[in-house]
């Protein structure tokens, strides 16, 4: 994270500090045993445990300083950040070094396909420079603004997943992520429960649109053309299609399994290159051509890519 102040978030968020204003932060932390030097630790209310109950024991790992919304917690002789949610105040403050940030951060989404994805293209930047992207798929609202945070002045690339459960949701990750870049894998019915139609799912992944900015870029699935092209208003960066037909901006075509996954050749109107994945599977290939072209956006060479 980048270094703060006690008092740098009290300027920034308004939060009341109790003790040493000038303490550093390098970090924040909401689990006890994973507390490292200089960390400040967020005390979370969850459903099955209190984080507050875990404060003494934060400190005694290294947390230089706590945060917390129950004042009967207040500790003397400690620094403490008075807080009123702890889930809010993470996503405030992700959401202040986002605006930070010198790095270059891509947002992505879909139905399916999101987690390899991002791995993906986590593999590729990391190579090239320093990349940050979540554990797994942390990709809610706890998730995403805890993985901003683990950003710092070093970090080039920030790779971020965003789950949806309904309206709104990504909108809401939008706001904080504030990406340059965005993917939306596809549009399947993975949460009919939630939002009944495919029609309505469009539109809860399209509110990425929204946040790409001017001078960044989208990429869509061909297939889900009839259900997104309502929203590209709604897109100030440009809008790139893939898929695997010649009618895309970026397609793959001559796909072929073999003992090491499949291999296929990359095109665009400008490049054509032909590449092998260690997955196996068409869909892997779908979800390989945005983030080779982000990846290429970003002039990432051909031999990193492959790679």
């Amino acid at each position: 994270m980048l270094k703060l102040t006690l008092a740098d978030i009290n300027k920034a968020l308004g939060y009341e500090v109790y003790g040493d204003e000038q303490q550093e932060i390098s970090g924040i932390c909401i689990d006890s045993r994973q507390v490292n030097e200089k960390d400040l630790f967020v005390a979370i209310k969850g459903e099955y445990t209190d984080g507050h109950r875990y404060l003494k024991q934060a400190l005694m790992n290294g947390a230089s300083a706590v945060a917390i919304s129950d004042k009967n917690y207040l500790l003397q002789k400690e620094n403490i950040l008075l807080i009123d949610d702890g889930i809010v105040f993470i996503q405030k403050l992700a959401a202040f070094i986002r605006q930070q940030l010198t790095a270059t951060v891509i947002a992505i989404t879909g139905s399916s396909g999101k987690t390899t994805s991002k791995d993906m293209l986590f593999n590729i930047l990391s190579l090239a420079a320093p990349t940050v992207a979540p554990v797994g798929n942390h990709n809610n609202e706890l998730g995403l603004p805890l993985t901003v945070l683990k950003s710092d002045h070093k970090t080039k690339y920030v790779v971020l997943e965003m789950g949806m459960r309904g309206l709104g949701q990504i909108d809401f990750l939008g706001r904080i992520a504030k990406p340059n870049y965005g993917i939306i894998t596809n549009i399947g019915t993975v949460h009919s429960e939630f939002l009944g139609s495919k029609e309505n799912i469009a539109r809860a992944k399209a509110e990425l649109l929204a946040h790409i900015a001017p001078e960044g870029a989208v990429y869509l699935n061909e297939q889900d053309r009839s259900l997104l092209k309502q929203y590209h208003s709604e897109c100030q960066g440009h809008i790139y299609w893939f898929g695997l037909n010649q009618n895309c901006d970026i397609w793959a075509d001559h796909l072929e399994e073999n003992e090491k996954g499949i291999s296929f050749e990359y095109h665009t109107s400008e490049e054509q290159q032909c590449l092998q994945l260690s997955l196996n599977g068409q869909h892997n290939v779908e979800n390989a051509l945005p983030v080779i072209a982000i990846a290429r956006q970003l002039g990432i060479s051909w031999t990193v890519i492959a790679q």
